[in-house]
Parts: C-alpha cells; structure tokens; sequence
C-alpha cells in the first residue's frame, strides 16, 4: 500500500511537470507568434 502511494505521487508528480512545461512551450511560441505579427 505504500509503495503504491509512493509510485503514485510520483507518477503525479511526473505528469505535472510534464503538463506544465508543454503549457510553458504552448505560451511560448503564442507570445512569439503574436509578436511578430505586430
């Protein structure tokens, strides 16, 4: 059970920092476009 809990805090962990850092490149290359259309 707590090796469950562990594995599973950090697959959350894992899909979290993988969620952020796509938004991050997301934002990224929206700002850039944006910017180069102005």
């Amino acid at each position: 059970m707590l090796l469950n809990f562990k594995y599973n805090s950090f697959f959350k962990r894992e899909i979290l920092s993988y969620l952020i850092s796509n938004l991050k490149k997301f934002y990224i290359t929206n700002f850039l476009q944006s910017a180069k259309v102005i």
